[in-house]
């Protein structure tokens, strides 16, 4: 598992998901800071979460990086959804139903993310 994750271009990741958190929060600049207190985690191990998803599931996901930061930003700062959607300009709907989708495919990855020794 170790060996796959170094081998991943992770680098592509952070920047993709840089890039939306960006455009979530309509800044220039996120600086370590700011994406740890929004989103909960460093870039490079967010990078790496979104990652597995990709190798793991051989069908294709029905999200995509943009609402995979909106579900962490839920489980992070676990507001209402009214404050949520508009914080990212959505429905209360759509936001609900994305943040499922998102937190039902990192519940598939447990086995691999979490240790149970």
């Amino acid at each position: 598992m170790v060996q796959r994750i170094r081998s991943l271009q992770v680098k592509e990741y952070e920047t993709s998901l840089e890039y939306f958190a960006k455009a979530i929060y309509r800044k220039r600049f996120l600086c370590d800071r700011d994406f740890r207190s929004l989103f909960g985690s460093s870039l490079p191990s967010i990078a790496m979460l979104w990652s597995l998803f990709g190798d793991e599931h051989s069908r294709r996901l029905r999200f995509n990086q943009s609402h995979y930061l909106w579900a962490l930003m839920w489980l992070k700062q676990y507001n209402t959804e009214t404050v949520l959607a508009a914080t990212v300009g959505c429905t209360e709907k759509t936001f609900r139903e994305r943040v499922r989708q998102v937190l039902s495919e990192i519940n598939l990855l447990y086995n691999d993310v979490v240790s149970l020794i």
